[in-house]
């Protein structure tokens, strides 16, 4: 089993970058994690500790020394997590924590403090940080971690060094999935296509219980759109009202699932698609040209455009499925 950094999955060039660091002993004072949410960036600030403080694989971590067990179970006294609330007295909370840098690390080779998410920090309080940035206390490291960068202020993000996050494959978010959260593979497969690289909204996403409602519900409303009858499709459209949001999530279903047909028109979906979503592609592909599901997926984006005005979601989706019968698109 892989511990500290090298459990880290899909951040090569990040993980790299820190591990390079650690083994030159330039280990900087202040990073800026930043890129999606849910792909790994707090899971590596806490492995960057452990890296840095391992008492059995130094520059790596082992999981099993009394460093890294401490600094799992957030019980380090030296590792130090910020969670930056928008609150009130957020800026004495900052000047209360820098306070207590002053003073040598209890234990670790060397502390680390995390701000998450820190483009929650208010002005005062990114002030008050600053300052501790351009004169950092002896042995201490700061990290960063957000999914706006552009919304730090720029003096704080020209103190720290850049490692840069980006989305995580759909096959390695799926594997995940299915091996440590225990997803039906067909689910995880699904989660995985919608969560646009993000490991923790897939889990959010495979878990709810309105998943397979929602499964379900796209089926219905392919199925409504190709019987061109104008009653089934008014129906199918009907349950889609009043919810903008679940609206977005169901068309991007439809979307994938354009998407997967068209890779199986192509004879491209082998180590693509399987399982209960290559059962979906293959229904919807047959006697349907590959021209026809590129005006399926037209129609699919174009609708997710007007979503995002002031259309009526049933509206909007009874003229989508009229559309996808019309056009040949299904």
């Amino acid at each position: 089993m892989t511990a500290g950094l090298a459990s880290i999955l899909g951040q090569t060039r990040a993980i790299e970058q820190l591990r390079g660091a650690l083994t030159r002993g330039t280990l900087h004072h202040a990073y800026l994690f930043h890129g999606p949410d849910g792909v790994g960036k707090r899971t590596t600030a806490r492995a960057l500790a452990q890296a840095a403080n391992c008492e059995t694989a130094p520059g790596e971590g082992c999981e099993r020394c009394e460093a890294c067990r401490k600094i799992a179970g957030d019980l380090h006294p030296d590792i130090k997590w910020f969670p930056v609330l928008p609150e009130k007295g957020q800026t004495e909370r900052v000047r209360e924590l820098i306070s207590q840098l002053g003073y040598p690390p209890n234990e670790a080779r060397m502390r680390l403090v995390i701000f998450d998410p820190a483009d929650e920090l208010n002005d005062t309080a990114a002030n008050v940080l600053l300052k501790t940035l351009e004169e950092p206390p002896a042995r201490t490291h700061f990290v960063l971690v957000t999914a706006r960068p552009a919304s730090l202020l720029v003096t704080i993000r020209s103190r720290c060094q850049r490692v840069v996050f980006g989305p995580l494959p759909d096959d390695e978010v799926a594997r995940r999935l299915g091996e440590v959260h225990g997803v039906d593979g067909a689910a995880a497969q699904d989660a995985a296509a919608l969560a646009q690289g993000s490991l923790g909204r897939a889990l959010e996403l495979a878990t709810s219980e309105e998943f397979p409602r929602r499964r379900s519900q796209v089926r219905r409303l392919l199925e409504a759109a190709r019987t061109r009858q104008t009653t089934t499709t008014l129906t199918a459209a009907a349950e889609v009202a009043g919810n903008r949001d679940e609206a977005a999530t169901l068309l991007e279903m439809m979307w994938i699932a354009y998407r997967d047909a068209l890779l199986v028109s192509g004879g491209l979906a082998e180590g693509r698609v399987s399982g209960a979503r290559l059962d979906e592609a293959m229904w919807l592909a047959h006697g349907v040209p590959a021209s026809g599901l590129l005006r399926g997926l037209t129609a699919l984006t174009e609708t997710g455009v007007a979503l995002e005005g002031n259309v009526n979601p049933q509206l909007a989706f009874e003229a989508l499925l009229f559309d996808l019968g019309r056009s040949g698109a299904i």
